[in-house]
């Protein structure tokens, strides 16, 4: 038959306490995602959190733990250079569509619409 998926599960008692790696996992994961946009950022510590074994409400607080702040300027850059570079790839489609394509890659990958509307209004400025 088909394998069966087994689940780790720390004790809850251990995710409670007040150990170092407690408090390390966290910022480990936030390390490894500095180069992800904001909204993203959260999302994928919180699944890493979770994938080692804390449970949702404990991940949460952990997150909020962190008190992650939203870098505007390393944001904008970091939208500016992946529009670039979906508007080259998206090439071989014209006007709207292409605009409606680029936008649903940098929606996927977590920018702000608002931001995605102003960096495809200067990209499409320069053609």
């Amino acid at each position: 038959g088909a394998p069966t998926l087994r689940r780790r599960r720390l004790p809850r008692s251990r995710l409670s306490s007040g150990r170092p790696w407690r408090r390390a996992w966290p910022k480990k994961a936030a390390r490894r995602t500095l180069h992800k946009p904001f909204k993203d950022r959260q999302t994928k510590i919180r699944l890493a959190l979770m994938q080692k074994g804390f449970e949702g409400e404990v991940a949460s607080s952990a997150l909020a733990a962190l008190a992650l702040e939203p870098d505007r300027e390393q944001e904008a850059d970091l939208l500016t250079r992946e529009a670039a570079k979906q508007w080259r790839l998206k090439r071989k489609y014209a006007g709207y569509d292409r605009r409606n394509r680029v936008k649903q890659a940098l929606v996927r990958k977590g920018f702000d619409y608002d931001a995605i509307d102003a960096v495809l209004a200067t990209l499409e400025e320069e053609q």
